[in-house]
């Protein structure tokens, strides 16, 4: 293994990989590098090829998708639905994350990695070839709802989606029936040759929204809806933490009376290509305390299309315009090592915290959030992150979907529609009960 900063750089320029960071850094990404071989496209057959093609009828397998060698994923799906819901006055805003949301609105951008070479005319890195993540293509469609079949007001006031919107659109199934077929499929995703994870601003819509629509439209998840994904939330935190401590670090360095350690630390360290445990993120605002936000949505951040309380509306000018929550944007670039933690963690905080241009579109259309997500994953990918995952869905044991109070009892049972509303008013005045008690006891 190579000792110094100057051999570690050498041997990551040597694979393609990111040379930037301090020695920790760098001796990190060169292990899992090493520990994680990956075979280009149109390299030869490996072990167990053969018996691979005959289980295809002898046709040749697909080539490998092409990634940096650091990296697990070959594709990204970058998720933000709206959903259906009510307006909850405050004090009892918050009990509206267990209203019976249906899917509304289903955006999905699919990106990739595309290799960068000097020829792009873009600034690269010290290494002979570096990797971007581009954006492929994009699935977007209304999904018409089974059980609230009117959307409220307050509903199109929050995502500007409309009662004509949803009434030519597929039912939840039909849609996901047609997003397999054309767009999974199509793209070869969720596939040994193509490794397919998805990735969403906190963990409500996989975990949540999906849940409680497969519920209310008798829909089992599908498999390609479940298992490992990506919060980019946590991701962020992640980023950030790694940030904090390699600065720590280098100013550790900078005071030390060795200069060859202060000529190995002469880059500004980044949190680039930091192959952190998955715990990490769990943990990371544990160690930032109150230098970081919380992943945890509050109703100043409202990031959720659910019914939060009046104090979350958004004013008319926001919602008609799709302001941004931001005033002002960055005008320049910042390296990483300029970069301060955002002061919340939705989508236009973390855009001006990245020095990104600020929110393009409508906050809370789900296609405008998607986009933006997706800016800020890819500038992570560019700044060296590993984009590893860091929740599943379902989370519940052994893998078992969350329930709310509105829900029917037992795991196995037919959904009953004409019963969801009254159970749901059921469970709201039972969860208001309690709430006013426990404030009784404060």
């Amino acid at each position: 293994m190579p000792l110094s900063v100057s051999e570690l750089r050498a041997a990551l320029a040597a694979l393609s990989l990111d040379s930037r960071g301090n020695k920790d850094t760098l001796k990190k990404r060169w292990l899992r590098a090493n520990k994680l071989p990956r075979e280009t496209a149109g390299s030869s057959d490996g072990p167990g090829q053969e018996e691979a093609q005959a289980r295809r009828g002898g046709q040749p397998n697909p080539a490998p998708r092409s990634r940096p060698p650091d990296q697990e994923y070959d594709s990204f799906l970058v998720f933000d639905v709206e959903a259906t819901c009510e307006r909850i006055e405050e004090p009892w805003g918050k009990l509206a994350f267990a209203y019976p949301n249906e899917i509304i609105e289903w955006p999905v951008v699919l990106l990739q990695w595309q290799r960068r070479t000097p020829s792009d005319g873009q600034q690269s890195d010290t290494s002979a070839e570096a990797w971007d993540l581009v954006q492929v293509d994009e699935y977007h469609s209304y999904v018409k709802p089974t059980w609230a079949t009117r959307i409220s007001a307050f509903c199109t006031e929050l995502t500007g989606i409309t009662q004509d919107d949803l009434e030519s659109a597929p039912t939840f199934p039909t849609l996901c029936s047609k997003f397999q077929r054309d767009f999974l499929q199509r793209h070869g995703l969720f596939t040994p040759e193509n490794r397919t994870i998805w990735v969403t601003d906190g963990p409500w819509d996989l975990r949540d929204f999906v849940s409680k629509t497969c519920y209310l439209s008798n829909t089992p998840r599908p498999d390609w809806l479940a298992g490992e994904i990506i919060d980019l939330r946590l991701l962020t935190c992640t980023f950030f933490a790694l940030l904090k401590k390699e600065k720590k670090e280098h100013a550790r360095a900078s005071r030390s009376p060795s200069p060859l350690l202060n000529r190995e630390q002469e880059s500004p360290p980044t949190a680039a290509g930091v192959a952190g445990e998955l715990t990490a993120a769990v943990s990371a605002e544990a160690e930032l305390q109150a230098s970081l936000p919380s992943p945890v949505p509050s109703a100043e951040d409202a990031g959720l299309p659910v019914a939060l309380g009046s104090a979350a509306t958004p004013t008319p000018s926001t919602a008609e315009k799709g302001a941004p929550t931001t005033a002002s944007s960055p005008t320049d670039y910042l390296p990483s090592h300029l970069l301060t933690a955002p002061a919340v963690l939705n989508l236009p905080s973390v855009l001006l915290a990245l020095s990104l241009p600020a929110f393009e579109g409508r906050l809370h259309s789900g296609l405008s959030d998607a986009r933006n997500a997706s800016r800020i994953l890819i500038d992570l990918a560019r700044r060296g992150m590993v984009l590893e995952a860091n929740r599943r869905v379902p989370e519940g044991g052994k893998g078992r979907e969350r329930r709310w109070g509105w829900m029917e009892p037992g795991r196995g049972s037919q959904v009953i529609l004409a019963n969801v509303q009254r159970r749901w008013e059921e469970h709201i005045k039972k969860e208001k009960v309690r709430e006013a008690q426990i404030a009784m006891l404060r």
